[in-house]
């Protein structure tokens, strides 16, 4: 919920109302509308109460300028949606493993090192995952909290979002 509040619905508002007031006014009617000429006639009677204006050239600057740091912020998200990726796999992969590991301890001398060297291994492995799953949640409630700032300057909080994200994800061996 956070993340498509963030990278869809949030951006769709601003480009299609521009106003947060107009926006919490008229959003839930536009959504709930499945009809897309009961959904323009919603626009043609705000246009006609002077509530809202069709900003066709304006919406593209918009976007692009939106889109800079919503790709920053969708960047690192897929970083650490990927991290936790490979940490599952690589769990999976020992787990998988693990027979032969226990068939080596048998071995003497050899085999009891080999043993504690896979269950290090194992454990650091689930610790590094559970790590990342928490960087990952604490990255997106703060997106969440900023996200929540809407009455601010919406160019600024796009940025502050990118900032924190960013800030976590550099800082993530040092917060964990």
């Amino acid at each position: 919920n956070i993340i498509w509040n963030t990278m869809i619905h949030e951006p769709w508002l601003r480009l299609e109302f521009w106003d947060s007031r107009l926006a919490d006014e008229h959003a839930e009617d536009v959504l709930k509308e499945k009809d897309e000429k009961k959904r323009k006639d919603i626009f043609e009677d705000l246009e006609a109460d002077g509530k809202w204006k069709n900003r066709g050239a304006e919406r593209v600057g918009f976007m692009l300028t939106y889109m800079i740091p919503m790709c920053i912020t969708l960047f690192l998200f897929a970083i650490m949606c990927a991290g936790i990726m490979a940490l599952q796999v690589l769990a999976l992969v020992l787990f998988l493993i693990a027979p032969f590991v226990f068939i080596a301890a048998l071995i003497p001398r050899f085999g009891q090192q080999t043993l504690i060297n896979w269950a290090g291994l194992v454990a650091s492995t689930i610790v590094s995952k559970i790590v990342f799953v928490l960087l990952l949640a604490l990255m997106l409630k703060a997106i969440s909290v900023i996200q929540g700032m809407s009455e601010y300057n919406w160019f600024g909080l796009m940025i502050l979002q990118a900032i924190v994200a960013f800030a976590i994800f550099y800082y993530r061996q040092k917060i964990a």
